[in-house]
């Protein structure tokens, strides 16, 4: 067992079926080389908690970028194992949905403490080479604050896999788009956020995922339209809504494309709980013609 590992697993902020695997996880690593291979069979034993629960848990702390999970064949007719990376840099869930009611959300008091505690203090900033330190501190700012207002916690802490593709592209790019990348990301996020619990939008880059790979959004977003637009500061239409509302309008029509037995209206996490086709809804024309499979249900009398 690791302290440091146990320490970590009790300090994360989730608690129940998440919080009992981290600390079992955190039982079976090893502090001096990382290694860490329990069998789903042990923490199902160990826990009390079965097959389906665990792989759901494992699946959440992955997506929320508290664990990293490697398999590896052990040869014909010998099965697999799979290695546990703890990343014990990260104390707070990066992705929580309503579906999620086992995990606690960190309030503005916790944010503001973690982006300005002890940990981040010490940390020294790098000086991007050709830009000086100010240009760097000031986007770093930027990102900081931008994160934080959009909840995404675990890049709201400035470590240095986000410190070094932040330089690169300073370099690359200069501070002012830099910053107006984050700015347009933030707004893609929103859009998207819609689509959390579909898989091909979850592995798309334009789709916030993990530090790591920053770099690749950053790449997505010069190179493509219309999300090359939101950087470049190309003139687009005025938008009459907001995205979060026009992200949960496409989610619908999609699942009603789809062929969904039950389509399900997600607006309700952004604060719109009326389904828009109920007669009562009051949303914008411009949705319902951007939208054209959603239509109103008729009134009954």
């Amino acid at each position: 067992m690791s302290n440091k590992a146990m320490t970590w697993a009790i300090e994360c902020r989730v608690k129940g079926s998440h919080k009992l695997v981290l600390i079992l996880l955190a039982d079976c690593h090893n502090g001096s080389t990382g290694a860490c291979f329990p069998s789903q069979r042990w923490i199902g034993e160990k826990g009390g908690l079965a097959k389906s629960t665990i792989q759901s848990v494992l699946n959440d702390l992955e997506e929320w970028g508290f664990i990293t999970r490697q398999t590896q064949a052990l040869g014909r007719g010998k099965g697999s194992k799979t290695d546990f990376v703890l990343h014990l840099d990260i104390f707070d869930p990066q992705n929580i949905g309503p579906q999620n009611t086992d995990v606690r959300t960190p309030d503005s008091d916790d944010l503001e403490a973690q982006n300005s505690g002890p940990e981040n203090k010490d940390e020294p900033e790098e000086e991007p080479e050709g830009t000086g330190n100010a240009q760097a501190r000031d986007v770093f700012d930027h990102y900081n604050r931008t994160a934080t207002a959009v909840g995404w916690v675990v890049h709201a802490r400035l470590t240095d896999a986000i410190k070094s593709p932040l330089n690169a592209r300073i370099k690359d790019y200069g501070a002012d788009q830099v910053k107006r990348f984050i700015e347009a990301l933030t707004e893609l996020e929103w859009t998207y956020r819609g689509f959390r619990d579909k898989p091909d939008f979850r592995a798309s880059l334009t789709y916030i995922t993990r530090p790591r790979t920053f770099a690749e959004h950053f790449d997505k977003l010069v190179t493509s339209q219309p999300e090359r637009d939101l950087l470049t500061g190309a003139d687009s239409p005025e938008r009459e809504w907001p995205l979060d509302l026009e992200g949960a309008f496409n989610a619908l029509e999609r699942e009603l494309v789809n062929g969904a037995t039950r389509p399900a209206w997600i607006g309700g996490r952004y604060g719109y709980p009326m389904d828009p086709r109920c007669p009562d809804a009051e949303y914008p024309a411009g949705l319902y013609a951007l939208f054209p499979k959603i239509q109103k249900w008729e009134a009954v009398s």
